[in-house]
């Protein structure tokens, strides 16, 4: 969880290694308005950008590992 401020256009960005979450891990966003945000996977750089696009608020980050064996 990170609190989104509207006021911010750079995207918050995490790093997601790839060596536990594969090539293509599922994620899954909420803000606390109920809305959902824009988010971009980059493997390469094994980072999730998230783009709150002007909006506020607490956003809840989850993310699951690809199914079967973690391959990079």
């Amino acid at each position: 969880r990170f609190g989104a401020d509207a006021a911010i256009a750079a995207p918050t960005v995490i790093y997601l290694p790839a060596e536990f979450f594969g090539r293509s891990p599922r994620i899954a966003l909420r803000l606390t308005d109920g809305g959902g945000l824009r988010h971009e996977y980059r493997h390469e750089e094994q980072r999730l950008l998230i783009y709150n696009e002007g909006r506020g608020g607490e956003v809840e980050v989850v993310v699951t590992a690809q199914a079967g064996p973690v391959r990079t």
